[in-house]
């Protein structure tokens, strides 16, 4: 052949992922990237590479060129690596195969019926080439499907020219012998387009069956007569799998007919094709969807394109909006603050000055406390002197630490607040002494996780003889000046330096600095921040005394098992399962129960304590718990239908009806715009996370892994999982979390939506998921997907957090596309 013809297909460069996608007799499939776009490219085996392979090569090339066909996969050209003399054939890159999509999942007959008819529309489109191109290997492996189930044929590679068959008779039969018709197996084999047919056929019934049917043998021994053989018709061979076509057996004929001995008496692909359309004709809701696609389609291209910069300047424009109202807002706090700053600043200096008031002044505060605390009226007038001191030290270490909070300057150091003591007992030229016991003490000393004369190896022998999570101590470093936090995780304890910098800031991690150590470890309880993970509480063993985290629930919130009454299980996970119940045998209530030994029982009663904060009409609602009577129940209200994945599995035809879906995405934006508004983060945002009510009201749950962040960050703890459909890119390289990894996570949860609760990356495993993601690869628009949700989507599945938009402008939008009437309710 001429190569010069291949010249127009030459590609500069590409670059090789180096994953293998499938394997030939003659060449590898492996992915790559062109331009940017991930596609696939078949390579010659080095072993095989001979003049008479290349020219099959470059004829498969150019076969492959001439032909466009959306059930045809598309070539994209042809790649020559540097030093090398082995073509590479590219081509668009399709996720599975039909022989994948069998084995990994039982399709609906519709679905089954719709890529027969696409695979019968690419045999019509190539025999209907003049002369006919026969395909010679149509089986399911070459059938490949897009994300929405469409199929192409693929792999032209022994396709030919029907007239070169008359000139060129080949000696063996190419592709699958087992798809193949008697006339293509004899010594001299006759090809041509009723092949194709035969194959088809085969095909149809291993689709319908989930099973490739081998034939069985072609000759049978002939009843009553010995060393006689009959032949087995075609159909016949393949019987044994009639009877695993379900009942709708609407193909059985066509089937039969394919399979026919006689090549004449096979019908053409064009009759198979309307046969099957006229099957699929009688399934109204496949039609109804396949006709709306192809009738839109035009116009939503058209649409798309007219009113393109009409939702970009809309998305500006609220942006812009929420910007300007975020200014005016942060505007307004920072003068409230300076505000509060100066008054803080009088208000101390106002308590320092008072320490040097005269001896008549300071006799008439000690009259004060003295009329305020009617039990210290046998006090010696040396004790009130004290009182007053530990009254004035108090209010000092109190006004310290607001001034700090406010205007984030240095601490107020221990020694101004001895100094001031000190001038306060002294009274005339006479000097009273406080015992150092009665006073109070400030600063890290005050602090019941300080222990400053404790070792490193006292430290670990103590945490590790703890062993929980997140149990600390701070203590004095090896080094002069320098203190260090221990931290004991998964029986292992770690030890963290406490830096300070140029500006007197302490830190751990650079990213996360304070002006106090206090305030450094504040910080690390709410979030890890770079340690292994966020800080808990001192271990038991230095204070036995530490209030517990079940005494955050006042007697309005303890609700007594003996009030209660449990029914069926609603839901079972690896560490929970929750029940139906009643309360007072008037309410109906889900309860949450750990399951034994499965999760740390302080964790689980800190997520009722976050509940305990959410009132809002969208977000789940805590009733009590119970706490004092065995193992721990959080008691919620029931939502009748469940989770949402399910109520969406269950109800497929809701996917028809836009209002009532984008009402349901309504609900749950305006849920997580009070969460992200009220500084907390979601973390596993998703429809099995959503519960169902009533009337389609939806509501968000599954708080186990929300935080509270001050500054819309978080890290989580070295090791922790995470849902990796549902994840953004941060989070699968960082494991760091904020307001914008819950917006990708929202993204996602809109495309269940819009496909009945479809799993996100049907086609792709779990390392496939997060190497697409961090490559570019997002989800495709959903059949039924309205064109501007689709563009929410794409917006939210920003590689840049910062560019993603927030709930606020995401609410502001979907409210846009509802209209006017819409309810301000779910605010």
């Amino acid at each position: 052949m001429d190569w010069v013809q291949l010249e127009p297909l030459l590609l500069p460069d590409l670059k090789e992922t180096g994953k293998e996608l499938g394997r030939g007799a003659y060449g590898v499939v492996t992915e790559v990237i062109v331009s940017g776009t991930i596609c696939a490219a078949k390579k010659l085996h080095d072993v095989i590479v001979q003049e008479y392979t290349l020219t099959r090569f470059g004829d498969e090339v150019l076969l492959h060129s001439q032909q466009r066909h959306p059930n045809i996969v598309q070539l994209i050209g042809v790649y020559y690596p540097p030093h090398s003399q082995l073509p590479m054939l590219v081509m668009e890159y399709l996720p599975l195969s039909l022989t994948q999509c069998l084995e990994r999942e039982e399709l609906p007959l519709q679905m089954k019926y719709s890529i027969l008819l696409d695979v019968a529309k690419g045999l019509c489109y190539l025999h209907g080439k003049r002369p006919p191109i026969v395909h010679r290997d149509l089986t399911a492996n070459n059938v490949l499907l897009t994300s929405s189930y469409s199929a192409k044929i693929s792999d032209l590679g022994v396709s030919r020219l029907a007239d070169t068959f008359k000139k060129h008779h080949l000696t063996t039969a190419p592709g699958n012998a087992m798809v193949m018709p008697p006339e293509a197996l004899e010594d001299n084999p006759v090809y041509d387009h009723k092949l194709d047919v035969f194959s088809y056929g085969c095909l149809i019934l291993h689709v319908l069956t989930g099973q490739f049917p081998e034939p069985t043998n072609q000759f049978v021994p002939k009843p009553g007569k010995k060393k006689s053989f009959k032949k087995v018709p075609e159909w016949d061979r393949r019987s044994n799998y009639i009877k695993d076509i379900p009942k709708e057996k609407e193909l059985f004929p066509l089937a039969k007919q394919c399979l026919n001995d006689v090549p004449s008496d096979r019908p053409e692909m064009i009759n198979s094709c309307e046969f099957v359309e006229q099957v699929l004709s009688k399934y109204p809701k496949m039609k109804s969807t396949i006709e709306l696609m192809k009738e839109n389609e035009a116009a939503e291209k058209h649409i798309r394109e007219l009113d393109a910069e009409v939702k970009v300047l809309k998305f500006e424009k609220v942006e812009i909006e929420q910007l300007r109202i975020d200014h005016e807002r942060l505007t307004a706090e920072v003068k409230h603050l300076q505000s509060i700053f100066l008054l803080k600043e009088n208000e101390l200096n106002h308590v320092l000055q008072k320490t040097v008031r005269s001896k008549n002044e300071l006799k008439q505060q000690e009259d004060n406390i003295d009329l305020l605390n009617k039990g210290e009226v046998d006090l010696k007038e040396e004790d009130l002197i004290e009182v007053t001191a530990m009254k004035e030290v108090t209010a000092i270490r109190k006004h310290e630490q607001q001034l700090s909070e406010c205007h984030k300057e240095s601490e107020v150091r221990v020694e101004l607040a001895k100094e001031q003591q000190s001038k306060a007992l002294t009274v005339g030229r006479k000097e009273e002494f406080v015992s150092s016991n009665n006073v109070k003490k400030v600063g890290l000393e005050s602090e019941n996780w300080f222990f400053p004369t404790l070792s490193r190896v006292e430290a670990e022998t103590i945490l590790k003889q703890e062993n929980k999570d997140g149990t600390f101590v701070v203590r004095n470093s090896s080094r002069e000046n320098y203190n260090t936090v221990s931290l004991c995780f998964k029986g292992q304890v770690r030890h963290y330096h406490i830096k300070n910098d140029e500006e007197k800031k302490y830190f751990i991690s650079e990213r996360h600095r304070f002006p106090t150590i206090i305030e450094l470890i504040d910080y690390h309880k709410l979030n890890g921040g770079g340690l292994a993970t966020r800080l808990k509480r001192p271990p038991a063993l230095l204070v036995p005394d530490q209030p517990v985290l079940s005494s955050a629930f006042d007697d309005k919130w303890q609700i007594d098992k003996s009030e209660l009454s449990l029914g069926d299980e609603l839901s079972s996970g690896e560490f929970k399962r929750v029940v139906i119940g009643q309360w007072c045998n008037k309410v109906d209530v889900a309860i949450k129960m750990i399951k034994e030994d499965a999760m740390n029982e302080d964790d689980f009663i800190e997520e009722a304590i976050l509940m305990m904060k959410f009132q809002h009409d969208n977000l789940v609602k805590l009733y009590g718990v119970c706490i004092r009577q065995g193992p721990v129940y959080i008691i919620t209200e029931l939502m009748v239908n469940g989770s949402l994945l399910q109520y969406l599995r269950k109800n497929k035809h809701l996917v028809d009806k836009t209002d009532i879906i984008l009402d349901m995405a309504l609900q749950i934006c305006a849920a997580m715009k009070f969460f992200e508004q009220s500084g907390f983060i979601h973390r596993n945002l998703a429809a099995i996370n959503c519960l169902v009510g009533d009337r389609n009201i939806v509501k968000v749950g599954g708080f186990s892994s929300a935080r509270f962040v001050p500054d819309d960050e978080y890290t989580a703890s070295e090791g922790a999982e995470f849902p990796a459909r549902w994840s953004a890119p941060e989070v699968i390289t960082h494991a760091r979390y904020s307001s914008k990894s819950d917006i990708w996570s929202y993204g996602i949860l809109l495309w269940e939506l819009w496909t009945g609760g479809k799993i996100p990356y049907p086609a792709f495993t779990t390392p496939e998921i997060l190497d697409g993601v961090l490559k570019g690869y997002r989800l495709e628009k959903p059949k039924l997907c309205p064109s501007n949700i689709y563009d929410l989507m794409t917006r939210s599945w920003e590689k840049n957090p910062f560019k993603r938009p927030s709930f606020a402008v995401l609410l502001d939008y979907l409210k846009a596309m509802v209209g006017d009437d819409y309810s301000d309710a779910i605010d």
